[in-house]
């Protein structure tokens, strides 16, 4: 990775190109960014980078980043290949820092930035936000008050269904690839992305915590005819749904009819347990 002045840049090596992005430093309050710059781009919270990026790489999706903070994921999607990226970030301080690495990285005309929460209504929400005595880039505010014993203040945000933010936004036939990390919220969202879930069938990509709704993701295994995969081994691990813990937060969840179409771009690293 290389820093000119404040900005960190991230290459993407591929057979067939060679592909970059950037990210602010913010004087070193971006964890991610700095994580980036210290160990590359694949070492923030992996194996998820790396199998974004192949994702992207293979199948061209559209990607959506749900708690997009300052934008790393879509960037890294965006520069591996995705057609477009929709990222939501609902605090506007955090969503400018997103916009300007979107276009030092001349990613504007494939992002689509929603300065908004997602949930199961529309309208306006609470956020809070955790003691701020850190001096970093907040990237774990949430719309649950319980979810920090203590709060350094809340703010009223805007609130949609994602089935309203991309009413007619999706391309046809095109593969839809969705990254969930909302601190404890993710079935919210999931909850007002029904018609998305009915009709694109994305692959889904959850942080799940400790105390997580289990019940509410079985039934989405079960009613919704999703197949649930660990990453917690650096490959996908089919297998029921456990307790979470903080050493296995992302999981995977393939629509059954389409689990070979996901999985061949991982191979031979991906394979049912």
């Amino acid at each position: 990775m290389n820093q000119i002045n404040h900005l960190v840049q991230a290459d993407l090596e591929w057979d067939d190109a060679h592909r970059r992005f950037w990210m602010d430093t913010c004087a070193g309050r971006d964890q991610v960014a700095m994580t980036v710059l210290r160990e590359g781009w694949a070492a923030y919270e992996p194996p998820l980078p790396a199998l974004v990026a192949q994702w992207c790489h293979a199948l061209r999706p559209v990607f959506l980043d749900v708690g997009a903070n300052t934008g790393f994921y879509s960037l890294l999607a965006l520069a591996a290949g995705a057609v477009h990226a929709h990222a939501f970030e609902p605090v506007p301080e955090i969503a400018a820092v997103l916009s300007s690495n979107a276009a030092v990285s001349e990613a504007t005309d494939r992002l689509s930035l929603h300065v908004a929460a997602l949930g199961e209504t529309d309208g306006e929400a609470t956020l809070y936000f955790p003691l701020a005595d850190h001096g970093l880039v907040e990237t774990s505010a949430s719309l649950n008050p319980q979810f920090r014993p203590r709060h350094s203040g809340q703010r009223q945000v805007a609130l949609a269904r994602l089935d309203t933010a991309l009413a007619n936004r999706l391309p046809a036939g095109v593969p839809v690839l969705v990254k969930i990390d909302v601190e404890s919220r993710e079935p919210e969202v999931l909850k007002g992305a029904i018609r998305l879930l009915r009709t694109a069938r994305p692959a889904l990509v959850c942080e799940l915590l400790p105390g997580y709704d289990r019940a509410f993701f079985q039934a989405l295994c079960r009613d919704g005819n999703y197949s649930h995969f660990a990453l917690d081994s650096g490959e996908p691990v089919e297998g029921e749904l456990a307790d979470a813990s903080e050493a296995c937060r992302d999981h995977l969840f393939l629509p059954a009819e389409h689990k070979a179409l996901w999985l061949e771009p991982l191979a031979p690293q991906a394979h049912e347990g």
